[in-house]
């Protein structure tokens, strides 16, 4: 019996190369961050830490957590009941984040039970909703904001959104995928991969009736993530950043953290957005840095401390 061409992939994968290239990256990240710290100096962190607003940091968190939720909700929503989507999302999210290209996002599709059409279309759609969203909202905070230089991001992050709409058009031909599949068919895993892509199709074309709904919860979580940054640097009492300076460091981050060598674990990302954030809004980079250091040790807490939910959410209907 032909064995399923997903998990064959993962089982063919080089596993021993996989490990080393991620050990790599977060040995770049880590090494950037303490040649930062090394520069600066731990004093100036500490002195920065000690001006901090515990309450804004903590209206940040609960901010952080109903924004979570509501993208766990919208899986729930799109897959159906039943379907584990609340704990898919969590473990999608959890895999997803600190790979290069964010591939790590389909690794629901790892789960035999979860490996349908559905489920990859799904996961498809809510990627080009939440970038679409990111970029987006970014392109209007780039519009407002009066830096030198933005057509260069401008045009990226349009050029980003342009591709997204292709690839998500190119996804909802079915004959296109039948086509592929008819002449790899000497080649099984490919002709699988391909039938697998056309039946993922269709299931994009389910999801129609569901993205207006699903778009505004998109929409509505990512504008609680820029609400959640203005808070950050308010905590640090430097009221510069505003709503639309927080979507055109989110979409920056976003643009260089979709790069496949430059995912979140390097910590170039980070660096990208901190340049715009000391350029735009003359925050010091001390606070700066000690402000994304803070928030990202609050959604990791944030995060992990939902995750166990998720967990739960799919070891309840296991099959």
């Amino acid at each position: 019996m032909m064995q399923d061409p997903v998990k064959e992939a993962v089982a063919k994968a080089p596993r021993r190369a996989r490990w080393r290239c991620n050990r790599y990256l977060w040995l770049v990240g880590v090494a950037l961050y303490l040649g930062v710290v090394w520069l600066l100096g731990v004093g100036k962190l500490r002195d920065a830490v000690v001006t901090v607003n515990v309450k804004l940091i903590l209206a940040l968190m609960a901010v952080e957590a109903v924004a979570e939720w509501l993208r766990a909700g919208k899986w729930r929503f799109a897959l159906g009941a039943g379907s584990n989507g609340v704990g898919l999302f969590f473990l999608s999210k959890a895999t997803g984040y600190w790979t290069p290209g964010r591939v790590g996002e389909l690794s629901p599709l790892l789960i035999r039970r979860h490996r349908t059409p559905k489920v990859g279309a799904w996961i498809i759609v809510d990627r080009v909703l939440e970038t679409g969203a990111t970029l987006v909202l970014g392109v209007v905070g780039l519009i407002l904001l009066r830096i030198p230089g933005k057509t260069t991001f401008l045009l990226v992050a349009v050029a980003t959104v342009a591709l997204l709409a292709g690839a998500a058009y190119v996804l909802t031909k079915r004959g296109l995928f039948e086509w592929v599949a008819e002449r790899v068919r000497r080649a099984p895993l490919l002709s699988r991969a391909a039938a697998f892509l056309a039946a993922i199709s269709d299931e994009i074309k389910a999801l129609r009736r569901k993205l207006p709904l699903a778009s505004g919860v998109t929409v509505a979580a990512t504008c609680l993530d820029l609400w959640a940054t203005v808070l950050l640097y308010q905590s640090f009492g430097h009221d510069s950043v505003t709503f639309a300076l927080a979507a055109a460091v989110y979409c920056v981050h976003g643009i260089t953290g979709a790069i496949p060598f430059t995912p979140n674990a390097t910590g170039l990302p980070y660096a990208a957005a901190a340049a715009l954030l000391i350029h735009v809004a003359d925050i010091p980079i001390e606070t700066v840095v000690t402000a994304m250091t803070l928030q990202l040790a609050a959604l990791n807490l944030v995060f992990w401390a939902n995750f166990g939910l998720g967990a739960w959410d799919l070891r309840k209907h296991r099959g």
